[in-house]
């Protein structure tokens, strides 16, 4: 089976699960509320019936009196002794029957205890009598008698109101019925309305999703147009920089044989500017490549133990001459730490740092200084700090430091370069595990920070 159609399949059976489980849960409480309402009605028959049945044995009683008195057959003083004990038992149980007080008013109560206090008197009496002295019974009947209206009372509210109570539950539950009714009635149009938006928002979904899969195809298929693209530009550069190489380390071979010539002044100037311009170009060419290298995840890092100390020297050694030339002091920063060691790439460090220093020292001001930190800031991280005194970078162009080929507006000053240096040391820093960003004040320096692992794991 399709995986759609399944789905299909799942949600409605889901759907009428749902609407299954509606209708039983709303007949379930439908039939647990008539449940209690039975009870609670049965109770109210029950007491009402325990009032007429105490009634009936107080007639009973003052008949047997009666029979007693007259001397007529019939007359048992067994049997008048047997229904006193009866209802003596039914007005002392009446007020325990569950709801009997929800079917007296105060004065049909106060009926009951008058009753039931009147029997207590004839307690002795009743004893005497039960003993074989007949002639205790004497003006029972009389006294009794004057309970005949309250009895009557007695016996007839409770089932009265019993039969109110009935009533007023049986309008009740025909009001609980129709709100229930109403509830399901909302459930079914709720689940169906719910149902109706399922449905609908899976088959936009199925839409979004065939959408999504033939932009998939589309983004995967330029994908692989643009990764063949990429191929053919790094094979088309590896070639490029082979046939640019070959005449230039001509051109610059021939110009290292013309400067050790005799030539006069002018063609000295001419010779010298065919060699700086043959090396930058060859300087250029190299950055081109290498930035291609590293943008296509070529980048080779191998880890040992170093110290920064060693590599910040051989830089400051390396660029010695350039600084020179243009009247800048570079030394390390007073804090730095020279017994700091890290486990990264040599090579790449060097190379991060040479970047960083040459940028300082060509973008410095004469009689400037460019100063090299390096410190442990944490547990686990060395910060490289490179601080220079130059004019510094507008705060408008700021993010445009990173941009390769950008030279921030000095693309006309004298300062040689191409513009993807730092693309390339930001690139490197990454491969090493690390970050690296700037502060740069207007008219008064940039300070470079790059933030290494101490142990660095390829």
């Amino acid at each position: 089976m399709k995986a759609p159609l399944r789905r299909k399949l799942i949600l409605l059976l889901l759907g009428i699960l749902t609407a299954v489980f509606t209708v039983l849960a709303a007949s379930a409480l439908i039939l647990l509320q008539r449940h209690q309402e039975n009870i609670a009605q049965r109770s109210y028959d029950e007491s009402g019936l325990a009032a007429l049945q105490a009634r009936l044995h107080f007639d009973a009683l003052l008949q047997q009196l009666a029979l007693l008195e007259g001397g007529l057959p019939g007359a048992s003083l067994d049997d008048v002794v047997v229904q006193y004990d009866i209802l003596f038992e039914r007005l002392e149980a009446l007020p325990t029957r569950p709801f009997y007080d929800k079917l007296l008013d105060r004065e049909t109560l106060a009926i009951r205890d008058k009753a039931f206090a009147a029997l207590k008197d004839e307690v002795d009496n009743i004893d005497r009598a039960a003993e074989g002295e007949t002639e205790a019974l004497a003006g029972m009947r009389a006294r009794l008698s004057t309970l005949n209206r309250d009895m009557e009372r007695l016996a007839h509210k409770p089932v009265q109101v019993a039969s109110e109570l009935r009533t007023r539950t049986n309008d009740d539950l025909d009001a609980i019925a129709k709100w229930f009714a109403v509830v399901i009635g909302g459930f079914i149009v709720s689940g169906a309305a719910f149902a109706v938006i399922v449905f609908r928002q899976y088959w936009q979904a199925e839409a979004r999703n065939q959408e999504l899969e033939t932009l998939t195809a589309d983004l995967k298929k330029a994908r692989d147009q643009a990764e063949a693209a990429s191929s053919s530009k790094s094979k088309f550069l590896s070639h490029m920089s082979h046939e640019l190489r070959t005449p230039m380390n001509a051109i610059l071979g021939f110009g290292q044989l013309l400067e050790y010539s005799e030539l006069d002044e002018q063609q000295s100037v001419a010779v010298t500017q065919i060699l700086n311009s043959g090396r930058t170009l060859t300087h250029l060419i190299d950055q081109v490549l290498e930035l291609n290298e590293i943008m296509t995840g070529g980048v080779r890092v191998t880890v040992e133990t170093v110290m920064p100390s060693i590599i910040v020297d051989d830089v400051m050694a390396m660029l010695a001459t350039l600084a020179e030339g243009r009247a800048v002091s570079v030394s390390a920063a007073d804090d730095f730490d020279r017994k700091l060691t890290m486990v990264t790439d040599r090579n790449r460090l060097r190379q991060v740092l040479l970047n960083l220093v040459n940028n300082a020292i060509k973008y410095n001001r004469p009689d400037g200084l460019v100063t090299i930190g390096a410190v442990r800031v944490a547990d686990d991280t060395v910060r490289f700090s490179v601080r220079d005194t130059g004019e510094g970078i507008p705060l408008e162009r700021q993010y445009e430091v990173f941009e390769p080929f950008n030279r921030l507006g000095r693309e006309n000053m004298s300062i040689e370069g191409a513009g993807i240096g730092l693309t390339i040391t930001r690139e490197l820093v990454h491969s090493l595990g690390g970050s690296i960003d700037f502060v740069s004040t207007p008219g008064q320096g940039t300070v470079f920070h790059v933030d290494l692992p101490v142990k660095f794991t390829p």
